[in-house]
């Protein structure tokens, strides 16, 4: 059996792969580890080179590592995990790679003949959406999206949000699809029973340490990342990226405060009163709460 667990950001992945999945008995983890990409399984980067960067030539490799592998461990299944297949980034290619419809069709082609399980893990969208927006600022997501509402209209991550349209594009390409809830991967009583059910085996429970952010420090935030962007049209490149290491000097620091403070009272209001990013973000919401009823 392969198991394919294929995210969603922000829905305890990390967690899952490094105290759940790298001890799965009986289980063959090829990553995402939590270590850094070079010293990954050449198996697993081979299979993020053909299905996210679009690498056509690591095709017959893959497939004949997944024919050795059935052949040689008939009774130990495998089990690859990465949030990155629902979503526009990935390490490897960066936001030039293939877009997630065109990820999970690849992989599909790489499994192919073999018996697969795919499961995802889904959370409400509009936390999800801004928690996963927040980390892609680390990778350069400004220089892609003028600000969060254009991210919210124009990039296809959004369109994995949507549990409807996620379940249908996984079930035309794969044959067992599993939609997991984020609030039954941090509950610690529910959480094992999931995970056992899929794996057909043990699996312990996962405890998560949430970290939600009110309605009022989530637009906060997102006016301290449009006025920083504003800031890089007039200051040199290098302000952008050596933000992190300004602001831990005091006088920055508080220099930053001042100026991204006096804005926040102007500008909060773009985000709350954006009425095409609340219908959008509403959508999804109540496309995840049908899941849960």
């Amino acid at each position: 059996m392969i198991y394919l667990h294929l995210g969603l950001h922000k829905t305890a992945t990390t967690s899952l792969q490094s105290s759940i999945f790298e001890s799965l008995s009986g289980v063959r983890f090829i990553g995402r580890r939590d270590i850094p990409y070079k010293m990954q399984s050449q198996l697993y980067k081979d299979i993020l080179d053909y299905c996210m960067c679009g690498d056509d030539e690591k095709y017959s490799a893959v497939r004949e590592e997944l024919t050795k592998y059935s052949l040689e461990s008939a009774t130990e299944d495998f089990l690859l995990s990465d949030e990155w297949f629902t979503a526009g980034y990935a390490y490897p290619c960066g936001f030039s790679g293939t877009e997630w419809q065109e990820r999970i069709r690849r992989l599909a082609l790489l499994v192919r003949g073999f018996d697969v399980k795919v499961f995802v893990v889904v959370r409400l969208p509009s936390a999800g959406i801004l928690s996963q927006y927040q980390q892609l600022q680390t990778v350069g997501i400004a220089d892609k999206f003028l600000s969060y509402n254009d991210y919210i209209h124009r990039s296809t991550d959004i369109d994995a949000w949507d549990v409807d349209y996620l379940r249908s594009q996984l079930t035309a390409l794969f044959k067992s699809v599993t939609i997991l809830d984020f609030e039954d991967i941090i509950d610690s009583e529910a959480s094992g029973e999931k995970l056992s059910d899929i794996f057909e085996r043990d699996v312990p429970s996962l405890t998560v340490v949430t970290n939600s952010k009110s309605f009022d420090r989530s637009t906060e935030y997102l006016t301290r990342t449009s006025f920083a962007n504003w800031l890089t049209d007039f200051l040199p490149l290098s302000f952008h990226r050596n933000l992190r290491k300004l602001l831990k000097v005091n006088f920055f620091k508080r220099l930053w405060h001042v100026l991204s403070t006096s804005l926040v009272r102007v500008e909060k209001n773009r985000y709350s009163k954006d009425t095409e990013t609340r219908m959008r973000l509403e959508k999804l919401d109540n496309s995840y709460k049908s899941l849960r009823n």
